[in-house]
C-alpha cells in the first residue's frame, strides 16, 4: 500500500490522502471495504498524532514522520541525528517504557498493558503502539507525536488477579511492572492495578468489573520520549 498526503492542486489550503494499492483481486476488495484502516499510523485511536509523512517498512516499523508546518513546510527538529535505541524495533519494550512510568505516577501495586501475544478483539488491535526502524528513526521523528495516552486504575482481589494472570500474563497477552509471581498473591486482598483506557475492554470479558475504577493520569508523549531517549 502506497500512501501519500499532499495538496490539493485545486483547493491549496487542503490536503488529498492518495492510497495506492498494490494487491490481489482479494486484498483490493478488503481495501475497498473500508480504506481508513490502511491509512499509515492511523488506526482511530490516534488521530492527533497522525503524521503528514509516515513511511513505514514491510515489517510495520515507522521509519519516517514528519510534520508540516504553516505554508506547508516541514518541521525541521534539531534532534535528527539521535537515532531511537534498536530495543525499540519491538513494542513490546514501548509497552515496558509506558508501564514504568505508570507505575512511577500511581500508587498501584501492578502497571499492566497489553502484551505481545496478544491478537486483538473484533478484528481490531487495541494495542496501538507503534515499533520503529532503529536505523532510519531518531527522537526528531518521535517529536511529531502529541499523544496523552488515558489510563485509570481499579482493584480487584488476589483471587481475581491470579485468574487474570493465569488467563492472560502467562501466555503474554498481558505485560505487568513489577511481574506478576503468583504465589506471593494473596487471595483475600485487595491489589490496586494501573491500566491503559482501552485495556479495560479486554479485563470485560472476565465479565466482572474492576472495583473502586478512578481516573489516573494521562501519559503524554513527551514523558515517554525523555524516558526512550534518555
Amino acid at each position: 500500500m502506497l500512501g501519500l498526503l499532499y495538496r490539493n492542486p485545486n483547493y491549496p489550503k487542503r490536503l488529498l490522502y492518495l492510497l495506492a494499492p498494490f494487491t490481489n483481486e482479494a486484498g483490493l476488495a478488503r481495501f475497498v471495504a473500508s480504506p481508513v484502516r490502511f491509512l499509515a499510523g492511523s488506526d482511530g485511536f490516534d488521530r492527533v498524532s497522525q503524521a503528514d509523512l509516515l513511511v513505514q517498512n514491510t515489517q510495520h516499523q515507522i521509519a519516517r514522520q514528519m510534520q508540516f508546518d504553516k505554508d506547508w513546510n516541514w518541521i525541521r527538529f534539531p534532534e535528527a541525528d539521535k537515532s531511537i535505541p534498536a530495543r525499540y524495533a519491538d513494542r513490546t519494550n514501548l509497552a515496558l517504557t509506558y508501564l514504568e512510568i505508570m507505575k512511577a505516577k500511581s500508587t498501584a501495586d501492578f502497571a499492566l498493558w497489553w502484551g505481545p501475544a496478544d491478537k486483538g478483539m473484533w478484528g481490531a488491535d487495541f494495542n496501538d503502539l507503534k515499533s520503529y526502524n532503529p536505523e532510519f528513526y531518531t527522537e526528531a521523528d518521535f517529536r511529531t507525536q502529541h499523544r496523552h495516552y488515558e489510563t485509570m486504575t481499579g482493584s480487584v482481589s488476589g483471587t481475581e488477579l491470579k485468574n487474570i494472570w493465569n488467563r492472560w500474563g502467562t501466555t503474554r497477552e498481558l505485560l505487568s511492572v513489577p511481574k506478576i509471581t503468583l504465589d506471593t498473591i494473596e487471595d483475600e486482598k485487595q491489589y490496586r492495578v494501573h491500566i491503559p483506557m482501552n485495556l479495560y475492554i479486554k479485563l470485560g470479558q472476565r465479565k466482572k468489573n474492576l472495583g473502586n475504577p478512578k481516573e489516573a493520569p494521562k501519559i503524554p508523549a513527551k514523558e515517554v520520549m525523555i524516558e526512550i531517549f534518555r
